[in-house]
């Protein structure tokens, strides 16, 4: 097993209108998957009068499930998608988010409970346990799967592209990440 050096810090510059055009983005695809003729004049994009395919086999959609960490991402989540994908964040601090945008789907007239919490792990696992309060960043399958658990979301994805070098090591791994969070 390849143990990796330290990443580099997460930097999420705010970038005025990004979120503007997420939302005309949901807007648009909710269209284009509905419609069998789509036209869209917005603020960010235009489609004259057109006809896209294939439309999805979800209906009335496929899930919508963004990712964020700030108090408009979590909003949107709350407001306008089937869940959020969150990541490897202290526990505290994902369950306080999560909290977060459960409590505000409800002050938007939606019920919490509909929205499902997806989690991505992307662990550089070790050998011998990591210090906890470098988990899930770091640490043993065991400790990965243990934290993953804790986390109580609703979906794990967990990507070992950080610590394998093969297929075979990927799906062994994996493998052992499933009988790890079975077995707990």
């Amino acid at each position: 097993m390849r143990i990796g050096g330290e990443p580099a810090p997460l930097r999420h510059a705010h970038r005025p209108g990004r979120g503007d055009r997420l939302d005309e983005t949901l807007d648009l695809l909710g269209t284009i998957w509905a419609d069998e003729v789509v036209t869209h004049t917005g603020r960010h994009f235009t489609v004259p009068a057109s006809r896209i395919g294939p439309k999805p086999v979800q209906r009335p959609r496929p899930p919508i499930l963004p990712a964020g960490f700030d108090p408009r991402a979590l909003r949107r989540v709350a407001r306008r998608a089937d869940g959020w994908l969150a990541v490897g964040l202290p526990l505290p601090h994902l369950a306080g988010m999560w909290a977060t945008i459960r409590r505000q789907a409800g002050e938007y007239g939606r019920d919490p409970g509909d929205l499902r919490m997806v989690q991505r792990l992307n662990p550089r696992l070790t050998d011998t346990p990591a210090d906890p309060a470098r988990v899930p960043a770091y640490g043993t399958l065991h400790q990965i799967a243990d934290y993953a658990r804790a986390a109580r979301a609703d979906e794990v994805f967990i990507d070992l592209t950080l610590t394998v070098r093969t297929a075979d090591e990927m799906l062994d791994l994996a493998g052992g990440f499933l009988a790890a969070i079975q077995a707990g």
